[in-house]
């Protein structure tokens, strides 16, 4: 009985994890993709890998000139890598796929940030989409300005 639990317990694990590695990948490309043609200084590029949904929320204009704007703000990106990430299935947009969530920390030609993508993932029909980003990016401090206590 135990011998069966076991098996059991391995067999759930390795099909739920198979899967896994896929939606990273994926959802990395997507990310990614925005993040070389920023750090390649082709914002136009950028916006193409956003997906309909995102473009519901924000007008392309819109978002493009915040891209813009956070150049302007924090440097060109010179470096970037994933932090953290975390896939969430049955959630959201009627329950008909799952979410990726991708957090890269940021290196601009000014300062540091964080930039979060948050990539769609149908069931079914249809390719992933990149559905969400947030860019933080804190405000430069005044010379001289006491470092903020914990």
């Amino acid at each position: 009985m135990i011998r069966m639990r076991a098996l059991l317990g391995l067999t759930l694990v390795s099909l739920f994890g198979a899967g896994c590695g896929d939606r990273l990948a994926g959802a990395t490309e997507r990310a990614q993709a925005v993040l070389e043609a920023r750090k390649a200084n082709d914002i136009d590029r950028s916006l193409t890998a956003y997906g309909p949904t995102f473009y519901t929320h924000v007008s392309r204009d819109a978002w493009r000139a915040k891209l813009i704007e956070t150049g302007r703000a924090a440097g060109q990106i010179e470096e970037y890598e994933l932090a953290a990430w975390s896939s969430h299935y049955g959630v959201g947009w009627g329950r008909t796929g799952g979410v990726v969530q991708l957090k890269y920390r940021v290196r601009y030609a000014l300062r540091a940030g964080d930039e979060v993508f948050v990539i769609f993932r149908p069931w079914f029909i249809g390719d992933a989409q990149l559905a969400g980003h947030h860019i933080v990016v804190p405000p430069e401090r005044e010379s001289g300005a006491p470092k903020s206590v914990k």
